[in-house]
């Protein structure tokens, strides 16, 4: 007889997820998508909601912005569409403080 362990598809502890994006000038348009991508892919692995997982968005380039503060959107449809519409600031790669 065959033993078949079946896993979660989804994270079932509750975390905060914090994703740091490069909007420079020297990343391009199919990378920043592939990044936006990526964040999407991730955030699917875990339970997004008030009492559960929250996530968070820094882009960075010449000065870093807080897109998307934890917390903030805590509805699995409202964090991919704001996913989706990140805003790119395109300017110089600064990861000096």
């Amino acid at each position: 007889m065959l033993n078949v362990i079946i896993f979660p598809t989804v994270c079932p502890h509750a975390m905060d997820l914090v994703f740091a994006l490069d909007s420079s000038s020297d990343v391009d348009e199919n990378q920043w998508t592939q990044q936006k991508d990526f964040m999407k892919k991730v955030a699917d692995g875990f339970n997004i909601q008030d009492s559960g997982t929250h996530a968070a968005v820094v882009a960075y380039s010449t000065i870093p912005s807080i897109n998307m503060k934890l917390g903030e959107r805590n509805v699995k449809e409202e964090v991919d569409k704001a996913f989706n519409d990140l805003p790119r600031d395109v300017g110089n790669r600064n990861l000096v403080s």
